[in-house]
């Protein structure tokens, strides 16, 4: 327990670090607020408090918690490119998102992605529209409108609550 603190603690000391050290540019090529939500849910117990006796989420908490200090330690230490932030994202970002994902209920913020899918979103909402027209004769319904403000709503909530992660986040 004594080990978990002090490495929760040399993590915290060195985002601290970081984000007094790095420009917006740099947080955003090192995906840092992606690292800050993290670390501010990964100390915490996860969404299921009957996993906490499981040793392969055991395991895996404790591979997470270094990952995070190896990946905060070669941005620290290596002063690493811009152009070296996608290798980096899939190596740790993603690994970590999934963990995080699974456990504690954070979301991906897809980045360029998620445009496809509030397209995805639409669609479904105009085809349900365009159902509910033909089947009752120019009646205009507004499942677009409900689905987009339905996944904008979900991505607002889980982003006020530092549940997001993704590339350049």
């Amino acid at each position: 327990m004594e080990l978990i603190k002090d490495l929760e603690l040399e993590i915290k000391d060195k985002l601290d670090s970081l984000e007094s050290t790095l420009s917006k540019n740099q947080k955003s090529s090192f995906h840092f607020q992606s690292v800050r939500n993290f670390v501010a849910h990964i100390f915490l117990p996860p969404k299921n408090k009957k996993i906490l006796s499981n040793k392969l989420y055991q395991i895996n908490l404790v591979r997470n918690q270094n990952l995070i200090k190896e990946y905060l330690d070669l941005i620290i230490d290596e002063k690493v490119s811009a152009e070296d932030s996608i290798y980096l994202f899939k190596k740790y970002i993603t690994v970590i998102g999934e963990f995080m994902n699974r456990h504690y209920g954070l979301s991906f913020a897809g980045g360029k992605i998620k445009y496809l899918i509030y397209l995805a979103y639409a669609t479904v909402g105009m085809i349900l529209d365009f159902i509910l027209w033909i089947l009752f004769d120019n009646t205009i319904y507004a499942f677009t409108i409900v689905m987009l403000a339905y996944i904008l709503v979900m991505n607002f909530r889980q982003h006020k609550k530092g549940k997001i992660y993704g590339p350049n986040y």
